[in-house]
């Protein structure tokens, strides 16, 4: 949120708030503390974040982003797919 908040990018304001009020955002949470990627996921992927953000590299941080987002999705789907959501 803090990212979207301070972007200044319109239209990804616009895409990532309908998609978090779109998506059951606490599969998110239990798909994380589920995972032995959690520590990755919280930590090291937003630490890159933050470090890209913060020395204004904005590939690095487009990069690291696109990369976090992949990767939480994939937990999030795998966790889904382990207790048969989409059946």
């Amino acid at each position: 949120m803090a990212i979207r908040n301070t972007a200044g990018n319109k239209r990804l304001a616009a895409t990532l708030l309908q998609l978090e009020q779109s998506f059951p955002t606490e599969y998110v949470g239990y798909a994380i503390a589920s995972s032995h990627e959690s520590h990755a996921l919280n930590i090291d992927e937003h630490q890159a974040i933050f470090n890209a953000v913060s020395h204004g590299d904005r590939r690095a941080a487009r990069g690291a982003m696109r990369s976090h987002v992949l990767h939480l999705g994939a937990t999030v789907i795998r966790y889904l797919d382990e207790r048969g959501f989409w059946s």
